[in-house]
């Protein structure tokens, strides 16, 4: 056998181990998911689905996929200062933004007025129902990282100074007397003063300094007494919360900074508590008295231990849609949302019993809406669906023997959706709605059970 065929035969066997051992590392080595990537779950396979399932799980999981992601990440952001991974934008001086949170930046894809109109109706009554449970409630919303510090965003990406998502929900969160705070505006001014940052840098979330400043700023808006955390002495440690540094290099971590303060927290868990991350977390201090129910997203991580340390119980969950009946016995509700999720405060209608409404219809609407009333969370769902109610309309009341109860507009037209504890097999209900100014009275709708 001479060089040339022994060359042949080294190529041809380098060839196939390329080929076979990623296949092979796809079901012997073990990879971490990237980023905010999740896992893929078989529980829900079926012959319909199978092929995509398949297909989403070898795309995660291909042999070596994370090591050549983060080779090819790596080159372009170490010769180009740019990301090849859509969610990740590279800033300035190392900084990451997350590319989700874009929209909100550029202006691009804002929720039509009436869009916002309604995401300001369902938190005035999820605000309603709150209040008739005996507790305190308040709005706010993480401000997107870019928004804080868009001096660090790459010069190609021009801040829309028009107003966005955010700005249009606060504004109309006044005319509904939806108590809130707006944390952009805070937020901004505290980041320009000297010191310490309020977000972290290779993260898409606040730091502990900029939770504790938005806890402040809601418990300062309820009047109550509380403890504060940024008169302390505070210190910059490590931290490995880089969840963008992790999109683009999986296997590579890296530390970023975090602040920490004098004073050490008291409160301990009292569920089974495993990490920030957790759908449930409750909380008690012995040294301090009420209650706190929060329902929040992944800002709330670092946000809950503020509020777990300043009562004497506290729930803190990860739930869309918010269950407002958990607010019963609880002194005091917030709802924090990030801003680049606003949108979905339109689809995720809060859970609890409708409040009743005194209105007086002025008119006859000549149409009959279907009511589809299934079960959920304890509750009789009932969902209107009557096309002939306007896209753009906010105001929606169902009557039901002889009650009227208000209802919450939906994103999708002419639909309308409220929670009752008790509904008759036998009952009759109409729909009133606002249409030119006038409150009409449909006729009796057609009653679907499910």
């Amino acid at each position: 056998m001479n060089k040339k065929q022994i060359a042949k035969i080294v190529y041809i066997v380098l060839f196939m181990l390329v080929l076979v051992i990623p296949g092979i590392g796809t079901f012997i080595w073990k990879q971490e998911a990237m980023g905010n990537e999740e896992a893929v779950d078989f529980k829900d396979m079926n012959y319909n689905n199978a092929a995509d399932k398949i297909d989403d799980y070898f795309s995660v999981k291909f042999g070596f996929r994370n090591k050549m992601v983060e080779m090819y990440n790596g080159l372009h952001y170490n010769l180009f200062n740019e990301s090849k991974e859509d969610s990740v934008i590279v800033g300035k001086d190392g900084w990451m933004f997350y590319g989700e949170a874009l929209h909100d930046y550029t202006g691009e894809n804002v929720l039509a007025e009436y869009e916002i109109e309604k995401i300001a109706k369902i938190l005035a009554i999820a605000q309603k129902s709150v209040e008739r449970y005996g507790a305190e409630f308040v709005f706010v919303s993480a401000p997107n990282k870019m928004e804080i510090y868009g001096e660090y965003m790459p010069y190609y990406l021009v801040e829309n100074k028009a107003e966005g998502n955010y700005e249009k929900l606060f504004a109309a969160l006044g005319k509904y007397n939806v108590n809130n705070v707006d944390l952009k505006e805070i937020l901004q001014a505290k980041a320009e003063e000297d010191g310490y940052r309020l977000y972290h840098k290779l993260d898409s979330h606040w730091n502990s300094l900029g939770a504790a400043v938005a806890y402040e700023s809601i418990m300062a808006e309820t009047g109550m007494d509380y403890l504060k955390f940024t008169n302390q002495k505070m210190t910059i440690e490590p931290s490995n919360i880089t969840d963008l540094h992790n999109m683009l290099f999986a296997n590579k971590k890296a530390l970023d900074e975090d602040v920490s303060f004098e004073n050490e927290m008291e409160f301990y868990p009292v569920s089974n508590f495993r990490s920030p991350e957790d759908l449930v977390i409750e909380t008690e201090n012995e040294n301090r008295t009420g209650s706190v129910l929060m329902f929040r997203d992944s800002f709330g991580n670092s946000l809950y231990k503020f509020f777990a340390e300043n009562f004497g119980y506290g729930q803190f969950m990860r739930e869309l849609p918010y269950n407002l009946t958990r607010a019963e016995e609880k002194d005091f509700v917030v709802v924090e949302i990030v801003e680049r999720n606003i949108k979905n405060l339109l689809t995720y209608l809060p859970v609890s019993e409708a409040p009743q409404a005194q209105i007086n219809p002025t008119g006859k609407s000549d149409v009959t809406p279907k009511a589809l009333i299934s079960t959920k969370s304890g509750f009789n769902l009932i969902t209107i669906d009557c096309p002939e109610i306007p896209q753009d309309t906010i105001n929606i009341y169902v009557e039901m023997n002889g009650v009227t109860y208000e209802a919450y507009p939906s994103a999708e037209a002419g639909v309308a959706c409220l929670y009752l504890k008790e509904v008759n097999e036998d009952c009759k209900l109409s729909v009133v709605f606002v249409k030119n100014g006038e409150f009409l009275s449909t006729k009796d709708a057609e009653i679907i059970w499910k």
